[in-house]
């Protein structure tokens, strides 16, 4: 039975359409220069953000996806969500980067680990179109059949890939947190406490998603991606407890 319901007919196998690059209300642009570093102006209205970045994030997806077709499904829902909580997280990395009196250790902290959310939600937009496509490769060739049985289990498996491959970005995600946790304001810790939740969700969304498909797999590479699924399962179960307990911690300090 496949990991979603209703008929592939006809629907296109491509990417999501991008939008064109509409205005946000994204941070700042101005620059200021206060002891010669530059402050973003909360007050300074609109900046472009990437069309790709923009869709991800974007009503449309969602819209989508309450459609009663099979694509955009679990997998792409778990990366949008991943994509919710890196969003929080990358505010929060922006807010400390711009602070006046950052000497050049916090700078290149901050810098370094806004580099790193901004990457992992790249990978995630990927990760959320490669699983419509790899769900999509995968009905077609279970419903007709008609190709080796060699390439049939390529076409689940990467089915399987996709989803695992979100967790891994998502577990990435989960030590930039700690990391932001580690230096951030206090009053800034309830926000990554939200996104370390996002994300743990998420990332257990995306383990269902991948065991879902392990029943079209010949015993040997179930077997094989079963240890793998398990394995990557706990370390994102571990990551989430202990990202959440070190915020909690740092949040109940005296």
């Amino acid at each position: 039975m496949l990991r979603r319901t209703g008929t592939v007919a006809g629907f296109s196998r491509g990417p999501f359409p991008l939008q064109g690059g509409r205005k946000t209300r994204a941070a700042a642009a101005t620059q200021k220069r206060a002891g010669g570093r530059q402050q973003a102006d909360p007050a300074e209205p609109l900046v472009n953000l990437p069309a790709s970045e923009e869709h991800f994030m974007s009503a449309s997806f969602l819209a989508r996806l309450a459609q009663a077709r099979p694509d955009p499904g679990g997998g792409a829902a778990a990366a949008y969500s991943a994509g919710v909580g890196l969003a929080l997280l990358t505010k929060v990395i922006r807010l400390e980067q711009g602070r006046l009196h950052n000497d050049k250790n916090r700078l290149d902290f901050w810098s370094g680990h806004l580099k790193a959310a901004q990457q992992q939600k790249k990978k995630l937009f990927q990760l959320q179109q490669a699983d419509v496509e790899a769900y999509l490769a995968m009905a077609k060739t279970l419903e007709f059949r008609d190709d080796p049985l060699t390439h049939q289990w390529r076409v689940v498996e990467e089915a399987i890939r996709c989803p695992w491959q979100i967790m891994e970005q998502i577990l990435a995600a989960l030590e930039v947190v700690s990391k932001a946790g580690e230096l951030c304001r206090r009053h800034l810790l309830a926000d990554l406490l939200v996104a370390t939740e996002i994300l743990g969700g998420a990332f257990h969304g995306a383990y269902h998603i991948a065991a879902a498909n392990l029943p079209h797999l010949p015993e040997g590479r179930r077997q094989k991606w079963t240890r793998q699924l398990s394995r990557t399962s706990h370390l994102g179960l571990e990551a989430t407890l202990r990202v959440r307990s070190r915020l909690l911690a740092r949040t109940h300090e005296a």
